[in-house]
């Protein structure tokens, strides 16, 4: 993968409607005609998968509402909500203090739609 002559980068090709993205190395050698890297090369494909929660079931777990609990994470009740029905992701940084508050493994909150209990 790439060349002794130039370095490479790693860059991440959006994607559209598909759910997998491609990442590509792109070679920084210099071509006769300038200095544009001269070809992409594929390197791999990461299938994204949806992270999902179970923030409901946590909450439960508390005996609290949704505003209590937003309160005890220190979030906007705003912002929980869409956490808990899945509109938005928490970033890991607000994951990991969502784990650290309710004193359980951010694995047994937040979880990959493949891992999902059976």
């Amino acid at each position: 993968m790439g060349s002794a002559l130039g370095n490479n980068m790693n860059a991440s090709k959006p994607a559209a409607s598909n759910p997998k993205n491609t990442i590509y190395s792109i070679n920084q050698t210099t071509s006769k005609k300038g200095n544009k890297p001269h070809f992409v090369e594929l390197i791999d494909e990461v299938t994204s998968m949806p992270v999902n929660n179970r923030l409901k079931e946590v909450r439960h777990d508390h005996r609290m509402n949704q505003t209590e609990f937003a309160d005890f994470l220190g979030l906007s009740i705003y912002q929980y909500n869409r956490y808990e029905k899945e509109a938005r992701q928490p970033t890991l940084e607000i994951a990991l203090q969502i784990s650290e508050k309710v004193k359980r493994p951010v694995n047994d909150i937040f979880y990959l739609t493949e891992e999902a209990p059976s």
